[in-house]
């Protein structure tokens, strides 16, 4: 089996790197002018592409790219989303020359691709769009104890994507600061980083994030940087540290949360066991405090 040269792997690399960037630079003008900033940046709802094998969403940079793509590619908007290999092992197969998209997977702080096919490109049906689920339904009270903010006024939206949004906000901020990223008030591209990394955070919890609009000068500066010269590789760094950013602030809600049944059972186990020996220890106590009265009683007769 034959391989591709170096060159031409550079080549298709910078050429997907160009397209995302554009895809960004296009969605975010096109949403500008439509007036429909957040509707733009969630607008598949329900139809969200997933993969149909695992029901796991395509999310966050994911998500974006999708929807960015989604004038290119002609129903892209209906159906399920899978890898070839995905449909393969559903038993479907993607017509030859179909085109997919190649999206972005921001996991644990590393960024990888894969091309993704929609379900109206198969030779049979594909299978039922059925193991989709509702966002979980959490109210204030639980999105603040997702981000670690109970107790601390510092979001006065009740809605809970609003919420969530706001929170990641921050969350992502201050984890900025942590990686020594750079404030985002100080560079339009760092600023491009806080957004794509609160829509991975936002996203992960099952929300669309509603990101605050920003104003026509910032997105004047976003599409510069990315249409210039070097913009295929600019957006890739870029993309890289909202992954970096967004999986520290995800690391951080996942270790207030996730609580293996061992872990919970040891803890258990700690709790009765102090609970015990707590108990042990009163009863000595007592014990002694019994004797010692004795003992002085015995000491008045004798």
């Amino acid at each position: 089996m034959g391989t591709s040269s170096p060159v031409f792997e550079k080549d298709r690399a910078d050429s997907v790197a160009a397209g995302v960037a554009e895809a960004l630079a296009a969605s975010a003008e096109q949403a500008m002018a439509d007036d429909q900033w957040t509707a733009r940046w969630d607008a598949v709802g329900l139809r969200q592409p997933h993969d149909p094998v695992t029901g796991y969403a395509w999310s966050g940079i994911n998500r974006y790219a999708l929807i960015a793509g989604r004038t290119v590619i002609d129903g892209a908007v209906t159906g399920a989303w899978a890898t070839r290999r995905d449909w393969a092992r559903e038993g479907f197969a993607v017509e030859p020359g179909s085109p997919g998209i190649v999206v972005l997977q921001a996991e644990f702080g590393t960024l990888g691709a894969v091309t993704v096919y929609n379900a109206c490109q198969l030779t049979e049906d594909g299978p039922a769009d059925a193991r989709y689920e509702f966002p979980p339904k959490l109210g204030a009270a639980d999105i603040d104890r997702l981000f670690g903010a109970v107790g601390v006024v510092v979001c006065a939206e009740e809605e809970p994507q609003h919420r969530a949004s706001q929170l990641a906000d921050m969350a992502v901020a201050q984890a900025g600061a942590t990686l020594g990223r750079p404030a985002s008030w100080q560079d339009p591209g760092e600023a491009l980083v806080g957004v794509l990394a609160s829509q991975i955070v936002v996203n992960a919890l099952g929300f669309s994030y509603l990101p605050e609009c920003p104003s026509p000068d910032v997105i004047e500066e976003w599409c510069a940087l990315l249409r210039s010269p070097d913009g295929g590789h600019d957006a890739m760094v870029l993309i890289a540290g909202a992954a970096q950013t967004a999986a520290a602030v995800v690391e951080q809600i996942a270790a207030r949360q996730i609580e293996t049944p061992s872990v919970a059972a040891e803890r258990a186990v700690a709790a009765e066991r102090a609970v015990a020996a707590e108990g042990a220890v009163a009863a000595e106590g007592a014990v002694a405090a019994e004797r010692a009265v004795a003992d002085i009683s015995h000491s008045f007769i004798d």
